[in-house]
């Protein structure tokens, strides 16, 4: 009956009540015969929006509603009671009510928040439902609405048992915020498998830029100057199989221009390149030295090993700094980037960061040792503040017990190619507008071509308030005076 110790049950205004809040809530819509409660809390991780069906992307602060079971009352005499109830003192961060008309249609909502519940008091809350019209998007048939209008979209998929996903957007003269409540065991309410869900806060994704925990491959770019990215499969929750393509990620990941000779994803040649770019210094990296004795283990006066890695010189010339160094598990393209990394039966760890680009990197364990004591590698994310990212081999060496642990970074821009990974170390620009450039078909971004609609956003090119578009889609529908679009999609009806 709970969600995070909070317990609804239908009560009726005026009662003596026990301990909690008693929700007393007056409809004065005579239309109105149900409400439903959706109690949300913080939810940690998830992005600043979300699309709901047959809307564009809208930016929003999500919230998750963890009891699986709707919260619904009935209206008598134009009120409705709920009690919240709580074992020990609870904080609610979002409560929406929403009010149905005899055919389920929303026709009225109250967003409430900082809820305090307490656990031995009992207290009477009174509110009332504001009429709520429905959430459309902004268009020339749907101009702005009036300051103090409330708009909402609900939806749920057939036969789905769990509380239905609920945006609620709320006009003032000068901005507009929303609130989405999403059951947390279907986010977005599409009752698609855990096996086939990709992409969590879209209902029936289809072809959403795969984030960097789906990351699978190495993608050449042509932009005015040939960059090597990583990508991964585009999100589709229906109808393709997963795994198949390699396009953009949400974010660009900018890796040696050397290694997209490897693409899509060659592990042995991505190994080889390193090797040889490294041994022959046309490539860029960063690598340490760890003093080890001829079983791999740390020297003793060496453990752990603590060494400064200042990776500056991959960011110098600009204005462009680092928000974050963090690795990747050893020779791998898959999954996402970390502050730690187990690496044989040893563990490499990055215990501090400071601007504008250097952490200190700790080992312990036993490092691995190739047959001849040669390098071993492994791959570093540098996490840049124009919304981009390089991710670099990271060479791990045997050092002798006379050293101690060092690190060292190595920018080479010329070599056996020009290296054009650099060109995403360009400060974050934002374009006032989407419209095609000389060389790309939308503005040039931090070294990238934008898509066709797209808008460059501090460095990133965006479509909306989301990721940008795969390369056979542009952003289109509700096309503003600036050229930009507002979603990805495809064919005809989103010419721009």
């Amino acid at each position: 009956m709970r969600a995070f110790l909070v317990g609804a049950t239908v009560v009726l205004a005026g009662c003596s009540e026990p301990p909690g809040i008693s929700l007393e809530i007056a409809a004065d819509d005579a239309s109105i015969t149900t409400v439903e409660l959706f109690v949300g809390e913080h939810c940690n991780g998830c992005p600043g929006g979300m699309r709901p069906p047959q809307l564009s992307p809208k930016a929003a602060d999500l919230y998750l509603v963890a009891d699986p079971r709707p919260w619904t009352a009935t209206v008598e005499g134009g009120v409705a009671g709920i009690r919240l109830e709580s074992d020990t003192d609870t904080d609610v961060p979002a409560l929406v009510i929403v009010g149905f008309d005899a055919n389920h249609t929303p026709v009225a909502t109250r967003t409430l928040y900082n809820i305090s519940i307490p656990a031995n008091d009992a207290v009477l809350w009174r509110t009332t439902l504001l009429p709520a019209s429905p959430l459309v998007d902004i268009d020339t048939a749907h101009p702005r609405p009036p300051a103090g209008t409330e708009r909402i979209k609900i939806w749920q998929s057939p036969n789905q048992t769990l509380p239905s996903c609920v945006m609620v957007e709320h006009w003032e003269a000068d901005r507009v915020t929303r609130d989405a409540l999403l059951p947390d065991g279907d986010r977005d309410c599409d009752a698609v498998p855990m096996a086939q869900e990709c992409a969590r806060y879209t209902p029936n994704a289809v072809g959403i830029a795969a984030t960097i925990d789906e990351a699978s491959c190495l993608l050449p770019v042509a932009t005015p100057k040939s960059i090597c990215m990583l990508g991964g499969p585009p999100c589709t929750e229906a109808g393709i199989t997963p795994g198949q393509e390699c396009d953009y990620l949400d974010e660009d990941y900018c890796a040696p221009l050397q290694l997209c000779a490897c693409a899509p994803a060659d592990a042995a040649c991505i190994t080889s390149a390193i090797a040889q770019g490294v041994s022959s210094n046309t490539l860029s990296h960063l690598r340490c030295t760890l003093p080890v004795q001829p079983d791999g283990s740390i020297c003793p006066d060496h453990d752990p090993a603590i060494a400064k890695l200042d990776a500056g010189a991959m960011v110098q010339g600009g204005s462009t700094k680092c928000k974050r160094i963090a690795l990747h598990d050893p020779m791998s393209l898959r999954g996402g980037f970390s502050d730690h990394v187990q690496f044989g039966t040893g563990t490499f760890k990055l215990t501090s960061f400071d601007q504008p680009c250097e952490a200190a990197i700790e080992w312990s364990g036993m490092l691995p040792l190739n047959p001849g004591g040669g390098a071993s590698y492994m791959f570093a994310e540098l996490e840049l503040d124009n919304g981009k990212h390089l991710v670099l081999p990271l060479v791990i060496e045997p050092g002798e017990c006379a050293r101690p642990p060092s690190c060292a970074a190595f920018r080479i821009e010329g070599g056996i190619t020009t290296e054009t990974m650099f060109e995403c170390t360009a400060p974050a620009p934002s374009s006032a507008s989407c419209q095609a450039s000389d060389v790309c078909p939308g503005p040039v971004c931090g070294g990238t071509c934008c898509g066709a609609g797209e808008a460059c956003v501090e460095g990133v090119c965006r479509c909306g308030p989301t990721s940008r578009c795969a390369a056979d889609q542009i952003c289109g529908g509700g096309v503003d005076p600036a050229g930009c679009g507002s979603f990805c999609c495809k064919g005809a009806s989103c010419e721009i």
